[in-house]
Order: C-alpha cells, then sequence, then structure tokens
C-alpha cells in the first residue's frame, strides 16, 4: 500500500489541473494553478502545492528513487519583467496607453503573485504583444520558454 501511495503521488506532480490515472488504473486528480486540491483512490488533499504533496511522500520512496526533474513554468511577476528587454518594457508600457489588450496583461501581471507561462492568460498576454507588433512570435515563445535564457 505505501508503494502505492508513493506512486500516486509521484503521478500528482505531472497533473496540471487534469484528470489522470495512476500505474494502478485509479483515477487521479488535481486542480488549480496554486493552491491545489489532489484526490485519489478516495483522498483529498486540499490548499496545498504539489511541492507539499510530494514532500509528504518523500519517506516512502524506494532506496536510490530520483523523482523525475519537473520543468520550470511559474515565476515571479519580475522575473517575468526582466526575461524582457529595457527596450521591449518600454514599448510595451507605451502600448498599453493606446491598447485595451496589452493594458490588461499589465494589470494582471502587476497584480499576480506568480506568473505561470502555461496559462491561457499568460499566453493570450504574449500574444497580444506580438499582434501589436511589441514582439516577433519567436521572441514571445523564447520569453514563454523558461528553460532558455532571456533576454
Amino acid at each position: 500500500m505505501k508503494l502505492e501511495i508513493f506512486v500516486a503521488a509521484l503521478v500528482l506532480l505531472a497533473l496540471p489541473a487534469a484528470a489522470q490515472t495512476d500505474g494502478f488504473g485509479r483515477a487521479l486528480a488535481c486542480t488549480g494553478t496554486g493552491p491545489v486540491t489532489c484526490t485519489a483512490d478516495g483522498i483529498t488533499i486540499t490548499n496545498t502545492t504539489l511541492d507539499t504533496v510530494v514532500g509528504a511522500f518523500s519517506a516512502l520512496a524506494p532506496t536510490g528513487y530520483t523523482p523525475p526533474a519537473r520543468p520550470l513554468v511559474e515565476i515571479a511577476p519580475l522575473d517575468f519583467m526582466a526575461r524582457l528587454t529595457p527596450a521591449e518594457q518600454t514599448a510595451i508600457a507605451t502600448a498599453g496607453q493606446s491598447n485595451a489588450q496589452v493594458l490588461l496583461f499589465l494589470l494582471k501581471l502587476a497584480g499576480a503573485t506568480t506568473v505561470n507561462v502555461t496559462d491561457a492568460l499568460t499566453q493570450a498576454g504574449v500574444q497580444a504583444m506580438v499582434a501589436a507588433n511589441l514582439l516577433t512570435q519567436a521572441r514571445g515563445a523564447q520569453i514563454l520558454d523558461l528553460s532558455r535564457a532571456s533576454p
């Protein structure tokens, strides 16, 4: 049973707010992007993070097991802005005065505690900057790809 719980916890790592099954065919589900609620085999863990779930089950890991690396998808808003060059930041701020979509993204960014680059709102904001010719499509993709340095 401990190994089954451990496997279920590992599968939870890969859940970006969607239902899946673990290695035993049981339904697993996590919802949320900040605090998450995870349900596995009738057990629900609420108002937590995936890191907390992993920490809770780490003692059950088989000796020598190394969990797979998780891609970085969340950063602080200031770190997100730092991925833009100073010239891009200035152009975006200026465009926000006349482009409602760019302004809306900047307002959401200012109120955020984290920026999830896989979130539809973040991607739409970057696309708004591409549509306004403030960024190229390739540059927008680079900004959203946290595995690559930027600028």
